[in-house]
Parts: C-alpha cells; structure tokens; sequence
C-alpha cells in the first residue's frame, strides 16, 4: 500500500509540474499574442500612410497631365 501511496504521490507532482508548466506556455503565448496585435496595428498605420501618400501622387500627377 506503501508503494501504491507513493506512485499516487509521484503522479500527483508530476502533474503539477505539468500544469505550471502549461501556464508558464500559456503566459509566454499570451505575450506573444498581443505583440503580435501591436506590430499588426503598426503596419495597418503604416499601410494608411501609404495609401494615402499613393493618393496624394496620384492627385498631383493628375493635375500636372492637365496642365
């Protein structure tokens, strides 16, 4: 019964090593999830920027064929 209690007991630690190790994960992919946002919100501003300075030649270039 001994040896029983003591397999129980090594499983039990196991699986809490397992489970702090599954949050340690857990946090590292939360990180890396909301740098992900940020840089993705980075680029849609830049892609913004860039749309708009498109436009902006666009407009010019138009004009000056008019002239």
């Amino acid at each position: 019964q001994k040896v029983a209690a003591e397999k129980s007991d090594k499983q039990l630690e196991q699986t809490f090593y397992d489970a702090e190790a599954l949050l340690q994960l857990s946090d590292e992919m939360h990180k890396l999830m909301k740098q992900n946002v940020h840089l993705t919100e980075q680029l849609n501003e830049l892609l913004r920027q860039n749309t708009d300075l498109t436009e902006q030649i666009n407009k010019l270039i138009c004009k000056t064929g008019k002239e």
